[in-house]
């Protein structure tokens, strides 16, 4: 099986998410290969986001029409994003989005900072134009 299939992206994730409760979570959709958290290499501490690896990679339809609440979070989902991916698609949106953020006079000709739901949603359309891009390639 190719390594992205059967991969799902779990982000925004709580900190105290591990791999048993993803396990948990998405065990009820079907067979789940492996699941992990990633960590700050030097403190151990989560990073706020992971990955589920199924099975089944025709399952990753079904479960990305879901909502998924983690330990209180609503977890951000997408489907064969590598870890690689995801510093690409982060780095890019804080980027692009806080020169939006320190610019929003310049750009918009108010003056209000950016609230962090729409700023969230902003990151999420980027990673979605980066995969489509990506995938284009």
């Amino acid at each position: 099986m190719d390594s992205d299939q059967g991969k799902l992206f779990i982000g925004e994730i709580s900190w105290d998410t591990t791999e048993d409760k993803l396990k948990e979570h998405f065990g009820n959709y079907d067979d789940v290969l492996s699941t992990s958290v990633m960590r700050e290499k030097n403190t151990g501490k989560p990073r706020g986001f992971g990955f589920v690896v199924f099975a089944d990679p025709n399952i990753l339809d079904r479960v990305m029409e879901d909502k998924h609440v983690i330990d209180g979070r609503t977890c951000n989902r997408q489907k064969g994003i590598t870890e690689c991916d995801y510093y690409v698609m982060h780095w890019m949106s804080t980027i692009i989005l806080g020169s939006f953020r320190n610019n929003w006079e310049t750009y918009f000709n108010e003056v209000r900072p950016l609230e962090v739901e729409r700023f969230k949603a902003l990151r999420i359309q980027w990673a979605q134009y980066y995969l489509k891009v990506r995938n284009q390639t």
